[in-house]
C-alpha cells in the first residue's frame, strides 16, 4: 500500500507540476514573427467556417465582428452551417449587412457541419470560429502573417475569461485557465502542440483533412491530423479573444463533454496509431492523457494512503488530501462567501477531477452524445 500511495502522488505531482517544469527546463525555440505582409492582391483569401445551432442571441455581433476585422472584404468570405436551429439564427444569417453565405442542415453536429461547410470553402485559409466570443480585429492579417511560415499548419489565439465587468479574471477556472494557457504557449514555442481553442484558429486549407463527423473535440482533431504529418502548430498570444467564466454548473458540463471527447480521441489515435512523431506523443500523454486518468490515481493514492503503517508519511499524505478536499468542499457549499487563491485553486481541482471522473465513467458506459442538445 505504501508503494501505491507513493507512485499514485507521483503520476499526480508529475501531470499537473512536473510536466510544467520539464516544458520550462526545455531550451526555447525561435517562433519568427513572419515577413509584414501588406494590404491588397498580396494577401492570401481567407474563408470563415462557423457551425451554429440556437445562437440568435449571438450571431449578429458575431458576424458584425468579422466584417470589422482589418482586412480587405473582398478577401474574405463566411460561412455559417445552422445544426437544426430552431431559434432565429438563420433569418439573422440571411438578412445581415455582410451577406454570409448561409448553409442548412438537419441536426447532425457540429463536427459534420464544418466538414461540409469547409467542402464549400474557397480560401486559402480557414478560419474556425464560435460564435460567442469577441475578437481582436486584426486577427485575420496577423493568421496571414504567421501562415505564411511553409512549417506552420495551423494558428491558434488565446482566449481570456472575463468577469461580469469585462475583465480578464483571476479566480476560480481563471487561475486554472492561466496556467492552461502557459502550458500552450510553451508547447507552441517547443513544436509540442497538439490542439488549438475552437474558439478561434486558422490553418492552411490544402492541409484541411475531414475529421469523423461524430468526433467532438474537432479543435483537438483538424489541427493535429496536419501535426502528425510533421506540421507545426503555434499560439499567437496577441490574438485574443474574450469570454465570460460560465456558471458553475454549465461549465462543469462543458468539462465533461470535453473529457468525454479526450476519451474518444484517445480511442480513435489508438486504432490509427500512425503517423504520431514521438514528440507529439509525448506532449499529447503528459498533457491529456495524464489529466484524463487523474481521477484513478488519486483513488489510489486515498486507498493506498489509508492502508499505509501509522506513520509521519500516512498523517502527511491523507492531512494533505484532507485540506484539498476540505476546501474544496467548503468553498463549493459557501455560497460565494470563501474566497482567495488558495479556496480557488482546491476548489477547481476537484471540479475538474471530478468531471473527468464523470466523463470516464460516461464514456465507458457510452452515456454520451456527440451532437448539440
Amino acid at each position: 500500500m505504501t508503494m501505491l500511495a507513493w507512485l499514485s502522488l507521483a503520476f499526480v505531482v508529475y501531470t499537473y507540476f512536473g510536466y510544467a517544469i520539464l516544458l520550462r527546463l526545455l531550451p526555447q525555440s525561435l517562433r519568427p514573427e513572419g515577413p509584414s505582409a501588406t494590404s491588397g492582391e498580396g494577401l492570401p483569401s481567407i474563408s470563415v467556417v462557423i457551425a451554429a445551432r440556437n445562437e440568435a442571441a449571438h450571431i449578429g455581433a458575431k458576424l458584425d465582428d468579422i466584417a470589422a476585422q482589418e482586412y480587405p472584404v473582398d478577401r474574405v468570405e463566411v460561412l455559417v452551417g445552422s445544426d437544426g436551429s430552431t431559434d432565429a439564427t438563420d433569418e439573422i444569417v440571411r438578412s445581415h449587412r455582410s451577406r454570409p453565405r448561409p448553409f442548412r442542415f438537419e441536426p447532425i453536429g457540429k463536427t459534420a457541419v464544418l466538414n461540409r461547410v469547409v467542402a464549400e470553402a474557397t480560401g486559402d485559409i480557414l478560419v474556425f470560429m464560435d460564435v460567442r466570443q469577441q475578437v481582436t480585429h486584426d486577427a485575420f492579417r496577423r493568421f496571414a502573417h504567421r501562415l505564411q511560415d511553409p512549417g506552420v499548419a495551423a494558428v491558434g489565439g488565446e482566449l481570456a475569461l472575463t468577469d461580469e465587468a469585462g475583465h480578464e479574471t483571476a479566480s476560480g477556472v481563471g487561475v486554472y485557465w492561466k496556467f492552461e494557457k502557459w502550458l500552450r504557449r510553451r508547447e507552441s514555442d517547443l513544436g509540442l502542440l497538439t490542439g488549438l481553442s475552437g474558439a478561434l484558429y486558422a490553418m492552411k486549407r490544402e492541409l484541411f483533412q475531414a475529421p469523423p463527423d461524430d468526433m467532438i473535440l474537432d479543435d483537438v482533431m483538424i489541427p493535429l491530423s496536419a501535426a502528425r504529418r510533421g506540421y507545426r502548430l503555434i499560439v499567437d498570444d496577441q490574438i485574443r479573444m474574450l469570454d465570460r467564466v460560465a456558471e458553475g454548473d454549465r461549465e462543469f458540463r462543458r468539462k465533461v463533454r470535453t473529457l468525454i471527447g479526450n476519451f474518444q480521441l484517445f480511442a480513435f489515435l489508438l486504432a490509427h496509431p500512425r503517423p504520431f512523431p514521438a514528440a507529439l506523443l509525448f506532449s499529447l500523454m503528459s498533457h491529456k492523457v495524464c489529466r484524463a486518468v487523474t481521477p484513478i490515481a488519486l483513488i489510489t493514492l486515498a486507498v493506498g494512503s489509508l492502508g499505509m503503517e501509522p506513520g509521519l508519511g500516512r498523517n502527511a499524505l491523507l492531512a494533505g488530501q484532507g485540506v484539498v478536499y476540505g476546501v474544496g468542499a467548503m468553498t463549493l457549499t459557501s455560497g460565494g462567501r470563501i474566497r482567495g487563491k488558495l479556496p480557488s485553486v482546491c476548489t477547481t481541482f476537484c471540479v475538474l477531477n471530478a468531471a473527468a471522473f464523470v466523463a470516464l465513467l460516461k464514456f465507458s458506459t457510452g452515456r454520451y452524445r456527440t451532437t448539440w442538445k
